[in-house]
């Protein structure tokens, strides 16, 4: 079900006032204020509950993971999108530039996986869901996955995804993916050596935006059941598959910050703890904000 206010253009709405359920209340009331809400009984792949929003005052994620923390009481499963909105952001509050037409996604599952075990297949999830969107959406594009969490075109940066976990005794309860996809609009941005310059997939085909979120939502679904069902091993397999760095000269500067370069050389591999083995560096590089050399 997709459930949405009703000035908000959602194909298939039906523009009448609805009863939700306790759990659909308090996220609607989390994400919507008081606002009138309306449904549509279009399909969504992979996913019970969607909630659109046609313009976001706060970050979904920051709102949901703040929910989810206070405790309040949500779906276990559920999607929230933002059609426009401020304050969107990557890893360390860098600011994602939301633009009309662009999906700004926020995704959540509710689980009983081991954090030592899972945590960096999940940090490597919602990077996969986004390649892989891009690849069905736009075949003749090249999209590639740069280090930790970008999906570049021909270098341009196309989507850029989050994850955060809630976790008890080693345990995450629930996984939060945050994901930003730039479908119609390559939103106007300082180049930077980390992010010379960004792009969107309209650039690489006709794309409808409702059709683009469908296969996204789907892509999302589909790698946490084989999270769930396979383990972390097939993840890390595909993500390592499609990186654009292994072989790629590299300087990973620490994070926040930028003032010290970590470590620079020849990425030789990346672990499955997703550390990368560079070159002539002798331990593994867990952290830092890469830029290619």
């Amino acid at each position: 079900m997709i459930i949405c206010e009703p000035t908000t253009n959602v194909p298939g709405v039906e523009h009448v006032e609805i009863t939700l359920d306790e759990l659909e209340k308090n996220l609607w009331a989390t994400l919507a204020g008081d606002t009138r809400v309306c449904r549509s009984h279009r399909p969504i792949s992979g996913f019970p509950l969607l909630t659109v929003i046609d313009e976001a005052n706060d970050s979904q994620f920051d709102v949901l993971m703040e929910a989810f923390r206070s405790g309040v009481e949500l779906p276990p499963q559920g999607a929230a999108i933002a059609l426009r909105g401020k304050k969107f952001h990557g890893h360390h509050g860098r600011p994602w530039l939301a633009a009309a037409g662009n999906i700004h996604l926020t995704a959540w599952f509710t689980t009983e996986l081991s954090l030592l075990k899972y945590q960096a297949a999940l940090t490597m999830l919602p990077a996969l869901a986004a390649w892989s969107t891009v690849k069905q959406l736009c075949p003749d594009a090249k999209p590639g996955i740069k280090w930790v969490n970008d999906i570049l075109v021909d270098g341009k940066k196309v989507s850029g995804v989050i994850t955060s976990t809630q976790s008890r005794k080693g345990v995450a309860e629930r996984v939060v993916y945050g994901i930003g996809l730039n479908v119609a609009v390559a939103p106007e941005a300082d180049p930077t050596s980390y992010v010379p310059s960004t792009g969107c997939i309209a650039d690489y085909g006709q794309v409808d935006f409702w059709a683009g979120l469908d296969v996204l939502l789907g892509e999302l679904a589909r790698w946490h059941r084989v999270v769930v069902d396979e383990g972390p091993g097939t993840i890390y397999q595909s993500y390592t598959a499609h990186s654009l760095i292994v072989g790629r000269e590299v300087s990973v500067m620490d994070d926040p910050g930028d003032q010290q370069e970590i470590a620079r050389g020849l990425v030789t591999g990346i672990n499955p703890d997703l550390s990368l083995s560079i070159k002539g560096v002798h331990a593994p590089v867990r952290t830092g904000r890469l830029k290619l050399v």
